[in-house]
């Protein structure tokens, strides 16, 4: 097993990958890297690119009504971004900025699909580890939002 193919094991987004699916997998993935203060993509962007951070750091942001960039969270490594715009193919929902110098692994849409055709398995693995992360991002989200109401109405029903 060469060295790339044990730091994309090491890595939690990969982790459920075979060695040869690994293989497989590394000749999809484009690195990218960016240094602290460089703007990846934008809000409203067109994208269709899947993000894993392998070193560094990154916030998502979106501006308020006034124009105010607003941090919603910051990502580390082994955190996935883009992952909307690869699925629906949807401009960006929010911008990405790198923090710290990052490396980071790209997984272009078009490069995927054909994955899909022939490592149908490896797809479903990485499909599934997507929907886990937006899946924890929406649970996270509902528990801020039931905090929120809460601080805002107290005990109050609607």
């Amino acid at each position: 097993m060469t060295e790339d193919i044990k730091k994309l094991k090491k890595m939690s987004f990969f982790s459920y990958l075979s060695d040869e699916e690994l293989i497989a997998v590394k000749d999809i993935i484009k690195v990218e890297e960016h240094p602290a203060g460089a703007v990846v993509f934008d809000e409203g962007v067109d994208g269709h690119t899947l993000h894993v951070i392998k070193a560094g750091e990154v916030k998502v942001t979106k501006k308020d009504p006034e124009g105010k960039e607003q941090v919603l969270t910051l990502l580390k490594e082994g955190d996935i971004f883009g992952e909307m715009s690869f699925l629906d193919g949807r401009p960006h929902s929010a911008t990405i900025t790198a923090v710290h110098s990052s490396k980071i692994l790209k997984i272009e849409k078009t490069d995927f699909d054909n994955f899909v055709e022939s490592h149908p398995k490896a797809a479903y693995k990485i499909m599934k580890t997507i929907v886990f992360q937006v899946d924890s991002i929406v649970r996270r989200m509902n528990s801020t939002y039931v905090d929120m109401l809460s601080y805002m109405f107290g005990r109050r029903r609607f």
